[in-house]
């Protein structure tokens, strides 16, 4: 169901320094190449008819696909304070971002 593969083990990449999200072209959306860097996330695969809209160290950040008559997505780190800094929560293009995600997924 989700368009990516999570790992049986563990799949957490922390990164305290910082790993910055690339945009890889999020639909009718005029946001940067590289987004506010993130402070962990989890490694994925994406599969293989995934649209994977954005990437962090070359793993999927956030990727959507259908299933059946539904479609998901994957968001690999968190939406709140942890791996998640302020630099990331209060950008501006995070709005049109989550928009543009519901707008496909519903």
């Amino acid at each position: 169901m989700l368009p990516v593969e999570i790992a049986a083990g563990d799949d957490r990449v922390e990164t305290p320094s910082g790993a910055v999200p690339k945009n890889e072209g999020v639909p009718d959306a005029d946001l940067p190449d590289e987004w506010p860097h993130v402070l962990g996330y989890n490694r994925t695969t994406a599969k293989p008819e995934a649209e994977v809209w954005a990437t962090v160290q070359d793993d999927p950040f956030l990727a959507i696909g259908d299933y059946g008559d539904g479609s998901s997505f994957a968001y690999a780190t968190d939406c709140a304070p942890h791996w998640a800094p302020e630099g990331l929560l209060s950008w501006d293009g995070l709005p049109t971002l989550w928009e543009r995600v519901l707008d496909r997924v519903c």
